[in-house]
This record gives structure tokens, C-alpha cells and sequence, in this order.
């Protein structure tokens, strides 16, 4: 996005300009709907005048897709996922895990796998790391188990809602739940206070804009869930 802008701001033609400025976002997952409602605060502070403008550039959030890999195997696969068993087991000292796994979740009344999502990736990798250990005799095997206690999204600005626990929340105290989950969920101390300092400055400064680069295209597949 920011290197569209800059592009953008490169360029003479008008036409060229705004599809440039123009940005679709297709997902209503918490990536989806955190990208668009920071979108549409990033573009009150640059764009005041109330402008509308048509839509060209695509912010896919709607899924990903397992390794290509995964359909050349000849293993049982659901909706394009690896069939693993509790344990995460695709077969004898063989795992397989994240959006390349297909895991029942025991809590969903209509057994859906999980979701392929960072958070599930995270988790699953320490359960398989202690799976494999246990395959080589050091410790015991464990079975993947979560079930969500609530959710999070930040909208921008003061501006947010959560569900902790069922308990729905939105503006400031839902702020401050989403932020210190993030924060919670952040590996190491150093990286907290990091990322916590960085939330104290934004408070009163403008937002950071920060250059990711661009995703190639081969790189670029649609989402299968």
C-alpha cells in the first residue's frame, strides 16, 4: 500500500493517480476488518477533504493456501489441507501442521477443522515439537486442544472491540484489552517494552509509515478457505 502511494505521488497522470490511491479489501476476517478500519483512519489524516475515490489496488485477507506441494502427495486432504489426526499426525513419525493441516477442532458442534491462522500455527509447532520428542522417547505425546476465550481487533485511533470470556466490549476498554493481548502474545521482554514504547509515542505523533516492499506475483495465490 505505501509503495502505491509513493507511486502515486510520482506520477502526473490523474487517472494513473487515483486507481493508484485506491485500495479493496476482501475479507471480513480480524486481518480484514483491522486493515480496512486502519485504511480508512490513515486516510481521514491524509485525505480530510472528504474525497472519494474509485477502487483499483486489492488487499487480499480472506485466506491462504497449503504449500503446492500438499496436492501432489497422494494423501487424504480436506479442503486442500493434509488429514492429521489429533496428535497432529500424518503418519508414522510424520506431522504436519498450520494451513497445511487439517485438525478437527472437538469444540465446534459441526467438527470444522481449525482455522489456518498464525495463532493455531504457533501453537500446534510447540505440540508437535513435543510429539517428536516423545517419538524419540524423551517425554509424552499430547493432543492439540483450544478453545477460543474471546476475541480482538483494533480499529484504530481509540477505537476497538473484544469479546473477552463472551463479554462484549467496544471503544477504550476494548482498546485496552486488544493491546494487552497483542502485548502478551509478543515472544520475548525486550520485544514488549519495544512495541509498548512505540504505542506511547503513537499517542500523541502521527502515524509510522513503514516500507514492506511488494509480494511477486507467482507468490500472490487466492485462498482456498
Amino acid at each position: 500500500m505505501l509503495q502505491q502511494l509513493q507511486l502515486a505521488d510520482a506520477t502526473t497522470d490523474p487517472e494513473v493517480r487515483r486507481a493508484r490511491l485506491t485500495f479493496l479489501v476482501v475479507g471480513a476476517g480480524y486481518t480484514g476488518t483491522e486493515t480496512a478500519a486502519q485504511l480508512q483512519r490513515m486516510t481521514q489524516k491524509q485525505l480530510s477533504d472528504g474525497t472519494v475515490l474509485p477502487c483499483r489496488t486489492v488487499l487480499w485477507t480472506a485466506g491462504v493456501t497449503p504449500p503446492p506441494i500438499v496436492a501432489h502427495l497422494s494423501l487424504p486432504v480436506h479442503r486442500g489441507r493434509l488429514v492429521v489426526d489429533e496428535y497432529l499426525k500424518l503418519r508414522d513419525h510424520v506431522w504436519a501442521a498450520a494451513h497445511s493441516a487439517a485438525a478437527i477442532d472437538p469444540h465446534n458442534r459441526d467438527r470444522m477443522d481449525y482455522p489456518p491462522t498464525a495463532q493455531h500455527a504457533q501453537r500446534q509447532g510447540a505440540v508437535i515439537a513435543r510429539n517428536v520428542a516423545a517419538s524419540l522417547g524423551v517425554g509424552t505425546p499430547t493432543t492439540y486442544r483450544h478453545r477460543d476465550l474471546g476475541l480482538v481487533a483494533d480499529l484504530g485511533g481509540t477505537k476497538a472491540v473484544a469479546r473477552p470470556f463472551g463479554l462484549p466490549l467496544t471503544g477504550l476498554p476494548a482498546k485496552v484489552v486488544t493491546k494487552g493481548y497483542h502485548l502478551i502474545a509478543i515472544p520475548l521482554r525486550a520485544n514488549k517494552l519495544r512495541v509498548a514504547a512505540d504505542w506511547l509515542v503513537n499517542l500523541v505523533s502521527r502515524p509510522t509509515a513503514t516500507q514492506l516492499g511488494l509480494v511477486q506475483e507467482s507468490a500472490a495465490l487466492l485462498g482456498s478457505e
